[in-house]
């Protein structure tokens, strides 16, 4: 082999490893069932706090709704897909906040 098709080959190589899609690890799964959230959101930001707090508001009807964190900082407004447990407004909740092309949202809502 020549230089220039090791060049080719390398270059071809790095473009195939790019494409490749990043994946989670099974083990996400039971993490997230014990409170821990560790990996790569749908926006590529970290996650690892679990915080606590009060559910605000849920409309069962339209599902969706606001939590009151614990620490005092802003509403932050979860729906149906980040349920684990089935709330009601007053609930006190554990969460983890992700952050979205529209803002925080609120994932893996359950019962305290």
């Amino acid at each position: 082999m020549n230089m220039k098709n090791i060049v080719f080959l390398i270059v071809v190589v790095m473009i195939a490893v790019a494409a490749v899609p990043v994946t989670r690890a099974k083990s996400k799964i039971d993490l997230a069932a014990r409170g821990v959230s560790i990996g790569i959101n749908n926006v590529g930001v970290a996650d690892l706090a679990v915080t606590r707090g009060t559910v605000r508001f849920y409309n069962e009807k339209k599902k969706f709704g606001f939590i009151t964190p614990e620490d005092g900082s802003a509403d932050i407004y979860f729906d149906k897909g980040g349920l684990i447990d089935k709330v009601k407004t007053g609930d006190l909740v554990e969460f983890d906040t992700a952050t979205g092309t529209k803002g925080a949202y609120a994932r893996n809502i359950r019962l305290r």
